[in-house]
């Protein structure tokens, strides 16, 4: 149970890491034209 936790709470912060970085990134070509 506690890989379990731990891999969710890896993937959780893989996700922020990736929202973080990508999302401005995908805002300035969305938006910045």
């Amino acid at each position: 149970m506690k890989k379990i936790v731990q891999t969710s709470k890896l993937v959780r912060s893989t996700i922020v890491d990736w929202v973080l970085i990508k999302g401005p990134e995908l805002f300035v070509t969305i938006y910045g034209k």
